[in-house]
């Protein structure tokens, strides 16, 4: 997930995160936590270039990665955007550009870059201000050549999912369910995907939402074949998303082959 889609700078090296931006997919995904719809302040001069965030519901904290090469690095911030530490293993990432949270376990996607090959790295149970040797390593391979991406979701039976991100020809891609850590794994192209889709989550119910800097898209639970282009859907409308203040936005259906989506396009 690139940062500017995310992330607003309020000044530099200090982040402000776009409600009206995360709201149609991260917000219906932390229903349950506190209202933090208004946005927050992220301060932690270290996190100059955000390039994904995802919720730990349960431990009441986001981490937020950066796109930078070296050692994997993740930072801990509060509901208020305060800092909560950085967490680090001794593991070489690339573009670390997805991310997300599973139980106790962080899954961070080094998928940045047009590539054929991409890591997504497991941390089970990272704390904040630690440093571990090595995170469990998933090195997965497209089936139809290089990609560049910066999405990745996990389900609830933790099958990782990369989504590929261009501007047309996009897909949703999924992980076996017992990669392995010693050897590449080949990903199974499962349906195409919308244009250049910078994030993605699972909701409670188990259905994928993605977006885009002014999309998102919400699709069934059954992603299970290769999908065509979308047609032209209805029913635009304004509302409010989690008790948040109100907030433009139109949705319409979607139709794809074997496939329903509810598409929400952002009013900036």
């Amino acid at each position: 997930m690139s940062g500017p889609t995310s992330f607003r700078a309020a000044r530099p090296r200090v982040v402000r995160v776009s409600a009206a931006l995360a709201a149609a997919v991260v917000l219906l995904a932390l229903s349950t936590a506190p209202a933090w719809a208004a946005g927050f302040t992220i301060a932690d001069t270290r996190i100059d270039k955000p390039s994904g965030m995802a919720a730990d519901i349960e431990r009441q904290r986001y981490w937020v990665v950066t796109d930078d090469p070296g050692r994997l690095t993740a930072y801990a911030v509060d509901g208020a955007g305060t800092a909560l530490g950085r967490f680090q293993s001794f593991d070489e990432v690339r573009a670390v550009e997805g991310i997300a949270v599973r139980g106790r376990a962080v899954y961070f996607g080094d998928v940045g870059g047009r590539r054929s090959t991409v890591s997504v790295l497991r941390a089970y149970g990272p704390v904040p201000d630690t440093t571990v040797r090595q995170a469990l390593s998933y090195k997965l391979t497209y089936p139809d050549g290089p990609h560049d991406s910066e999405a990745i979701a996990v389900g609830a039976d933790e099958r990782i999912v990369v989504v590929t991100k261009a501007a047309s020809k996009a897909g949703i891609y999924r992980a076996p369910a017992n990669p392995s850590d010693t050897a590449a794994s080949r990903l199974e192209r499962i349906a195409d995907a919308p244009a250049n889709v910078t994030d993605a989550t699972y909701l409670a119910d188990g259905r994928l939402a993605l977006r885009s800097a002014t999309t998102a898209w919400v699709l069934d639970a059954s992603v299970k074949v290769r999908a065509t282009q979308p047609s032209t859907g209805q029913d635009s409308k304004k509302a409010t998303v989690s008790g948040s203040r109100p907030m433009g936005y139109r949705t319409r259906s979607v139709s794809y082959t074997h496939l329903r989506a509810h598409e929400t396009v952002l009013d900036h």
